[in-house]
C-alpha cells in the first residue's frame, strides 16, 4: 500500500486533539468468566466441542477505565483465545452508547486455554459491559507512570532454513532462533498516597503453556499467573495486553502433562511478575494530570480497525486486530518518537495472523490465508498509520 492511501486515510480519522490536562482518575473492576464444570460446552482447537470437566485456574475480564476530566475511556482485557469479531465489535459499540465513552479498547490475552461456551455469547457480553459498569462507578483519583525492561523468555517460532521456514513449536533448550522484541512493558496506575491500583503489562509471548489441542484445559495460562502473583505481593490489580507475538512463543510453549505445564506457566508468570514489581517500585515519574488523544480508522480489504490512544507525553498504546508478527512491534516503537508505545494486539476485531512481507517469502504457519491475512503491505499499512497518527503534532 503507497503512503499516499496512509495520509489519504488519515482524513476519515475520529480524532481527539489535546486540549488543557485535566485531573486523572481511574476505576477498576473485574468479572468471573470461567465455564462450569459438568455443564459448560467449549472448543478445543482439533477435537471439536467438549464438555468442560474441571478448570485448572479462572477465566476473568478485567476493565479499566480512564478520564482525563473530560473524556473517558475503558480499556477491557478477557482472558479468552479468541471471540468472534462482531461480537467484540457489537460490545465496543454497546459500551460507548451505554456508559457515554470515548473508546474503548477491548482486547484478549489470547490464552489457548481461554475458552467459553460460544452458546453464551449475550451472557460474555453482559460480563465485559457489567465490568466496565462497576469499573466506571469507582473513579478515584490517579497517577500514572510507565517503564520498560528486557525479559528473556520468548524465541521466534519461525526459522528460516536457507530460504524456507522451519517450525519450532517449543523451544526448552532455549535454541538459537531470529531476535525478537522482548520489551516487558509496563503502565502503573496509583492512589495519591502512592498505593497501586493496577498494573498494565504488555509483553509479546503467545500464551500456549497450558495448551492442549485434544483436551479441554481451562487456564488462563502464564498472564493469570503473573496477575496473581503480582496480587500475592500487594501490588493491586493487573491487566495483560498481548503485544506482536504471532511469531513468538514461551520457551516452555505446549508443555506436556498438564501438571507440567501449569507448573511452567506458574514459573513465567512469577518470574514476569517479580520483574515488573521491581521495575515498577524503580517508576520515579508520575504525572497526575492527563489530556487523552485519540486516533482511530476503519480499513478496508481486509476491514480491520487500528487505533492509537495516547495518555500523556510519554505514553500511548496502539491497539491492532489480529496475531501481528513481532517484527511490526519493533517497527512502532523506533517510529513513534514516544517513550513509553505498547503494541496492543488481539483488540477490537480479529484478522488472523498478519505476517510481515519478509514473513511471506519464506513461509511458515501463520502466513497462509487460511490461518488469517496472508497478504504483502497489510501489517505495514496498519503499523505506518499508528506511526503517523502518534507522530501527527496536536
Amino acid at each position: 500500500m503507497s503512503r499516499q492511501f496512509v495520509k489519504s486515510a488519515l482524513l476519515a480519522l475520529f480524532v481527539s486533539p489535546f486540549a488543557v490536562a485535566g485531573p486523572l482518575s481511574a476505576g477498576f473492576a473485574k468479572v468471573d468468566i470461567t465455564p462450569k464444570p459438568q455443564v459448560d460446552k467449549v472448543y478445543t482447537i482439533h477435537a471439536g466441542e467438549k464438555t468442560v470437566t474441571q478448570t485448572s485456574d479462572p477465566l476473568a475480564v478485567k476493565a479499566l477505565v480512564l478520564s482525563d476530566g473530560d473524556q473517558q475511556v475503558a480499556l477491557v482485557a478477557t482472558d479468552l483465545i479468541w471471540v468472534k469479531p462482531e461480537l467484540q465489535q457489537a460490545i465496543v459499540q454497546s459500551a460507548k452508547q451505554q456508559f457515554g465513552l470515548a473508546h474503548v479498547i477491548l482486547t484478549l490475552t489470547h490464552s489457548h486455554s481461554g475458552t467459553y461456551n460460544q452458546a453464551k455469547e449475550a451472557e460474555l457480553q453482559q460480563s465485559i459491559l457489567t465490568s466496565i459498569q462497576r469499573a466506571g462507578a469507582q473513579m478515584i483519583p490517579v497517577e500514572i507512570g510507565a517503564t520498560s525492561v528486557q525479559v528473556d523468555e520468548t524465541y521466534n517460532r519461525i526459522l528460516n532454513k536457507n530460504g524456507k521456514a522451519e517450525m519450532l513449536w517449543s523451544n526448552p533448550k532455549r535454541l538459537s532462533s531470529p531476535p525478537n522484541d522482548q520489551s516487558l512493558d509496563i503502565i502503573r496506575l496509583q492512589d495519591k498516597n502512592g498505593n497501586p491500583l493496577v498494573t498494565l503489562v504488555n509483553y509479546s509471548a503467545h500464551p500456549v503453556v497450558t495448551m492442549d489441542l485434544e483436551n479441554v484445559v481451562v487456564s488462563a495460562d502464564y498472564p493469570g499467573e503473573l496477575a496473581n502473583y503480582l496480587s500475592s505481593v500487594e501490588q493491586g490489580e493487573s491487566m495483560f495486553m498481548l503485544g506482536a507475538g504471532g511469531d513468538i512463543n514461551p520457551y516452555e510453549a505446549d508443555s506436556k502433562p498438564l501438571a507440567q505445564a501449569l507448573n511452567n506457566s506458574k514459573k513465567l508468570g512469577i518470574e514476569l511478575g517479580q520483574t515488573v514489581h521491581q521495575a515498577a517500585s524503580e517508576i520515579t515519574s508520575f504525572q497526575n494530570q492527563a489530556s487523552f488523544r485519540l486516533v482511530t480508522h476503519q480499513f478496508s480489504q481486509p476491514q480491520a480497525q487500528v487505533g492509537v490512544l495516547q495518555l500523556t507525553d510519554d505514553i500511548a498504546l496502539a491497539h491492532f486486530p489480529g496475531e501481528y508478527f513481532n517484527d511490526f512491534a519493533v517497527q512502532l516503537k523506533r517510529g513513534t518518537g514516544i517513550r513509553h508505545t505498547l503494541f496492543v494486539s488481539m483488540a477490537n476485531g480479529y484478522l488472523g495472523y498478519v505476517p510481515t512481507n519478509e514473513a511471506l517469502k519464506i513461509g511458515g504457519y501463520g502466513t497462509g490465508k487460511d490461518e488469517g491475512v496472508g497478504m504483502k503491505d497489510i501489517g505495514d499499512a496498519h503499523v505506518r498509520f499508528a506511526i503517523e497518527a502518534l507522530r501527527k503534532s496536536p
